[in-house]
């Protein structure tokens, strides 16, 4: 099944669920995030589906500099569609007042951040409309003049936004600031660096034992015996002077720091001390970056092997070799192909259900 085939199916999935359904892309359309935009953008017109329509709208771009309030301008641009799509009205006669026949499906990169943004923009706008229909509202009043309701409001949001974003990245979502106040503030920008930089080193250092609950948890997986998995489980087998070299850093950074601090015994000069210990440390540095792909915490039950052994076109490059990079597939090297067939073997044995 290619690409465009899983897009339409899932896409007619939806239609069939929810009836007439509004794409918003809100990714960046420069760096790692355009392959994502164009990708996207390209399949939807592919599938050319009916009752689906298409809009992007640039997040970062029109909401720089913290101008959150331009989410307005998407808002306007899909204000006949959120009209024509509707909402439920129940007022407990026969029959329903009015029926909602459609829905908008928000997309940004991980699906947390933006995308809750302005799902709860969108949320504010329609409640708007329910209240003035009910005559809570006067026509020409916004739900923004009750302060107390919008504080309850804001943070159900906020609140649903940092749970799904702490089972998925470690940490709470970013923007939330916006969301719970309808500002953005500085001190909600540095909260949002603070949680990019914990989700950094959570997804690549110790993501793996994660996603091997989730699998497990959820029957993903199921555990049998086996030597090749057993194995797997619990021997490092990368190289020896792979593993070696974060310690060949800490141990060098040890050093320096030793020769910063510790008192002098000789009047020798430390160049030729230093010179050695920067040089390994700017070595294996290097070499981690160079290979860092070998250093991330990858689940062990189902891993992504496709990814972990590539070696094909666009290795070691800006992409970091994922996926195919001019219309050729990559494959997993010789070295490493009969020890992961035999793991494909064993995991996938292992995610069959025993009901």
């Amino acid at each position: 099944m290619t690409q465009a085939d899983a897009l339409e199916r899932h896409l007619q999935d939806q239609v069939s669920h929810y009836g007439a359904l509004h794409i918003v892309n809100l990714v960046k359309q420069k760096g790692h995030e355009k392959p994502i935009k164009e990708a996207f953008e390209r399949y939807i017109a592919e599938a050319n589906i009916p009752h689906v329509e298409y809009d992007y709208f640039d997040f970062h771009r029109e909401c720089r500099n913290m101008q959150w309030h331009r989410i307005g301008i998407l808002i306007d641009r899909v204000h006949d569609d959120l009209v024509d799509k509707g909402y439920f009205h129940d007022d407990g006669s026969a029959q329903p007042v009015r029926l909602q026949n459609g829905v908008f499906r928000t997309n940004c990169m991980d699906n947390l951040d933006r995308t809750n943004v302005v799902q709860s923009s969108l949320a504010k706008w329609t409640l708007t409309q329910q209240l003035r229909v009910v005559g809570i509202l006067r026509p020409d009043e916004e739900v923004d003049i009750f302060d107390d309701f919008m504080f309850k409001f804001r943070n159900i949001w906020a609140d649903h936004a940092d749970s799904i974003s702490r089972a998925y990245s470690g940490t709470g979502a970013l923007k939330t600031d916006f969301t719970r106040t309808g500002k953005r503030t500085n001190a909600g920008a540095l909260q949002d660096g603070v949680n990019s930089v914990m989700r950094y080193i959570k997804n690549n250092y110790f993501d793996g034992a994660r996603q091997d609950a989730f699998d497990v948890f959820t029957g993903g997986w199921v555990p049998r015996n086996g030597s090749t998995l057993a194995h797997s489980l619990v021997i490092d087998d990368r190289p020896f002077h792979v593993r070696s070299m974060p310690y060949i850093l800490s141990f060098s950074i040890f050093m320096v720091f030793a020769g910063l601090t510790l008192p002098r015994t000789s009047d020798y000069s430390l160049v030729y001390y230093f010179t050695i210990w920067f040089s390994l440390i700017i070595f294996s540095l290097g070499f981690i970056f160079l290979h860092g792909i070998s250093y991330v915490s990858w689940p062990r039950l189902n891993p992504p092997l496709e990814a972990i052994y590539y070696e094909g076109p666009g290795y070691r490059s800006g992409r970091r070799g994922f996926g195919k990079i001019m219309n050729q597939a990559g494959t997993i090297p010789a070295k490493y192909r009969q020890r992961a067939n035999s793991k494909t073997e064993e995991i996938e044995i292992g995610k069959k259900r025993l009901d």
